[in-house]
């Protein structure tokens, strides 16, 4: 199969797939924003409210597929890409649609297939999740088997089946536990990424970075039991770290007990829902725009990114999460009987 760097590759596929398409001067997301006055706590302050991509201005963003990756010109095109994705993560068949458009099948959409399968058995794995292992990751927490994404939510629509995409000329795999890249597009080097286990490779032109924050990616667990005390729903809180930005995550999800483990059951769906909030750095608010409600009565698991935060924030003395604000509530029925689990502050686990 030939292999073609950034450099090389021409956007041919993307002119003939969306001739016509009429075209919208890029905005900087980075740097674009609305400036207003809003009375919070009867004191002024500074809103940071980057601006809504419609679906025809993606259309200028979109990647290209080169050997099954996602290959993205440069950083803006690829924030521009992942914030129109977080804008409409409530609808993922309309991600899978562009992407197929593409010619592209995402880790998200394996993993949705994955899940389906696993209902059908009364174990915590199958020969579909066996044979996608750089998409799985089975974790046991509190006497439950969960099946979780490798890649974080935003960007399981983004990277292939091994976790892999590109910006630029750098080549990123995002796992469980850590993100590699390759710089200057050596693409002879995919291999070593896509087999690589947690920090262990001998390879001084890849570098290694943990995705995790002290020791793990979920710091928050939860548990809310139905009258029937075999069957209860989860919600769970995670901060992820890939490539300079920090993932924040809601899930929910329902359990049954089967012999003596809490496996992943569809009862009468299970939800996650919260108000649009927002992070403080530097005095300034950085709100989080899709907040809304998210899942149904067929959902077994919901995931939702509820907040994008850049390293340079977290990591620095100047953001304040004591006064951001962000609720999340998470919620299931069986049958009529619906079970609720609130955070006050999303951003610490706190309620």
């Amino acid at each position: 199969m030939k292999t073609k760097c950034l450099k090389n590759v021409r956007n041919s596929t993307i002119s003939s797939l969306f001739a016509g398409i009429v075209v919208i001067m890029a905005m900087f997301l980075s740097v674009a924003c609305e400036k207003n006055e809003t009375s919070v706590a009867d004191q002024q302050q500074t809103v940071r409210k980057p601006q809504p991509i419609s679906d025809m201005e993606i259309m200028q963003y979109l990647p290209e597929v080169v050997d099954g990756r996602l290959v993205f010109k440069d950083r803006e095109t690829f924030n521009k890409y992942r914030q129109w994705i977080f804008e409409n993560q409530g609808t993922p068949e309309k991600l899978f649609e562009i992407n197929r458009t593409l010619g592209f099948i995402s880790m998200r959409e394996i993993y949705e297939e994955g899940l389906e399968s696993l209902l059908e058995c009364n174990e915590s794995s199958n020969d579909f999740v066996v044979s996608h292992r750089t998409v799985f990751h089975a974790s046991e927490v509190d006497g439950s088997i969960i099946q979780d994404l490798q890649a974080p939510n935003l960007l399981s629509y983004i990277t292939n089946e091994f976790g892999v995409y590109q910006i630029g000329d750098r080549i990123i795999r995002v796992a469980y536990n850590y993100y590699y890249v390759i710089s200057n597009c050596n693409v002879n080097l995919l291999a070593v990424i896509i087999d690589a286990k947690r920090d262990e490779v001998a390879c001084d032109k890849i570098a290694v970075y943990s995705t995790e924050r002290e020791e793990k990616t979920q710091f928050n667990y939860r548990t809310a039991y139905f009258s029937n005390a075999n069957k209860r729903i989860v919600a769970r809180l995670h901060r992820t770290l890939t490539d300079g930005d920090y993932e924040y995550e809601a899930e929910t999800n329902s359990q049954q007990k089967i012999l003596t483990a809490w496996l992943g059951r569809q009862l009468s769906g299970v939800w996650v829902y919260w108000p649009t909030g927002y992070y403080i750095y530097n005095s300034t608010y950085y709100p989080s725009e899709s907040g809304g409600t998210y899942g149904g009565a067929t959902y077994q698991t919901i995931k939702e990114t509820f907040c994008l935060i850049p390293e340079s924030h977290y990591t620095s003395p100047l953001i304040d999460l004591n006064s951001s604000y962000m609720q999340t509530d998470h919620y299931g029925k069986d049958g009529t009987e619906e079970k609720r689990i609130e955070y006050s502050n999303s951003f610490l686990g706190e309620y």
